[in-house]
């Protein structure tokens, strides 16, 4: 499983890095990893509808 990077205060991923970049990401991550770029993507969309 690969490390993920923590931002200053340690509350929010930062990045996600591999050490080794020849072995794939398990399907599960790469799950997880979609969803959770989807949902910032949805909330920061439905952040600006709010705001305009």
């Amino acid at each position: 499983m690969a490390p993920i990077g923590w931002d200053r205060l340690g509350t929010r991923p930062k990045r996600e890095r591999l050490h080794d970049e020849s072995e794939p990401l398990s399907d599960g991550l790469l799950l997880a990893l979609f969803l959770v770029l989807f949902w910032q993507k949805q909330a920061q969309d439905a952040s600006r509808r709010a705001n305009s």
